[in-house]
């Protein structure tokens, strides 16, 4: 950028990037090689994984059959020249190999390899936590070939999604059926089954096919979760507990697993062993506002709200965009006597949620305790207007009312 401001950068050396300025004037200069790839037929169905290379005005595409394009004069890759220009496609091929060279992606999928932080992450936020699918070995088979039942599957799946976010169960069951046709014993169609199962009240049955799911694919970790779930409510929650430790012991580095062994400690009332997993989620993830605001209410309640406190004092500080943790803060700091403090949390809270019933009955609490009673109906008022329900609220306001 300094660069196309005239601005002589001494440093420019040391710097990452390369400058590629003499493009921007003549579009059809040479370029530095670019290379892309997808995984995801491999990951997802066991078919041929799919890389390519641009160069030199010519994109190779490495596949079961591969194809070469002149984008100069073929820019929307309609005629293949793998075969009239087969010397330029084997010194492509040759310098894709090169690029990879030492990348297997059997490795990759099956768990065996390293792969980058952006790679992982990438994954991680789709639900994988490895490699490790067990698809079917089909890599002789082009994904060009697939794309209609790719498509279909794809389709399927988002129906699927969509119906569980709106609790029609039944219909989505039969969408998944559909999908298992298009693309047997699928994991994510196995994983769907399972969730669908366990919300139709059918533990035992859920519970099989998750496990099911698992063996597909021991590394989707929603597969992990909805599992542990299941054994929840078939009342096994030792075996819910032993599964997320073993998910722990085998993914160290995901956040998720330990944040619902937490949870689940939780429900059981084992606070203690809750705090312990959530101390493991916390190293993976520091900043993570929810999970701060849980392990402060746990440290409430065994009687250390300096703790607490610190805390949710963290968690406004990395995530001052989250209304919730202004109205933690809020109400530890009116626990600790500190009125005005907590005044000034609610607000804060209220300025990012305005339609907060709760923040505003908070508010009008310790408004109450600062002994200005008006500011406090009004803050009480509000809480009515945007909850008729809220009792506590309104018996409150009657109190102010009757002096």
């Amino acid at each position: 950028s300094l660069a196309l401001l005239g601005v002589d950068d001494p440093a420019a050396d040391l710097r990452d990037g390369v400058d590629l300025r003499h493009l921007m004037i003549d579009p059809s200069a040479p370029g530095r090689p670019a290379y892309s790839e997808s995984l995801v037929p491999l990951l997802n169905f066991g078919w041929s994984e799919l890389r390519s290379l641009r160069a030199d005005g010519w994109k190779y595409i490495s596949a079961p059959r591969p194809e070469l394009y002149d984008l100069a004069e073929d820019p929307a890759e309609t005629h293949n020249e793998v075969e009239s220009q087969p010397r330029r496609g084997a010194e492509m091929l040759a310098t894709l190999e090169a690029m990879v060279l030492g990348d297997d992606v059997e490795a990759v999928a099956a768990g065996q390899q390293a792969v980058d932080p952006e790679t992982v992450e990438r994954l991680r936020s789709l639900g994988y936590v490895g490699g490790g699918g067990v698809v079917p070995d089909l890599r002789h088979v082009d994904p060009k070939d697939k794309i209609a039942v790719y498509e279909a599957f794809n389709d399927a799946i988002d129906a699927v999604v969509e119906l569980e976010q709106e609790g029609r169960w039944a219909e989505a069951e039969q969408e998944l059926i559909g999908a298992d046709n298009v693309a047997p014993n699928h994991f994510f169609v196995r994983f769907h089954l399972g969730k669908v199962a366990l919300a139709r009240g059918q533990v035992e049955s859920a519970i099989e096919i998750l496990k099911g799911a698992l063996e597909l694919n021991p590394s989707y970790s929603l597969s992990f979760i909805e599992l542990a779930k299941a054994y929840e409510a078939a009342g096994q929650v030792e075996r819910a507990a032993d599964l997320l430790r073993e998910a722990m012991r085998s993914y160290p580095d995901v956040f998720t697993f330990p944040l619902q062994l937490g949870g689940l400690m939780e429900r059981q009332e084992r606070n203690d062993e809750a705090l312990a997993a959530y101390r493991v989620a916390r190293r993976l993830l520091p900043g993570s506002s929810r999970l701060l605001s849980r392990m402060a209410f746990l440290y409430l309640g065994a009687g250390e709200p300096e703790v607490a406190l610190g805390l949710l004092e963290t968690a406004a500080s990395s995530t001052p965009e989250d209304p919730l943790v202004w109205g933690n803060l809020g109400t530890v700091l009116a626990g600790l006597g500190r009125f005005a403090e907590a005044e000034e949390s609610f607000r804060r809270g209220l300025e990012l949620a305005p339609e907060q019933a709760r923040l505003h009955f908070n508010l009008g609490l310790v408004l109450l305790r600062q002994d200005r009673p008006q500011e406090a109906a009004e803050a009480l008022r509000r809480t009515l207007e945007l909850d008729p329900g809220f009792e506590d609220a309104r018996a409150l306001l009657d109190r102010i009312s009757a002096g």
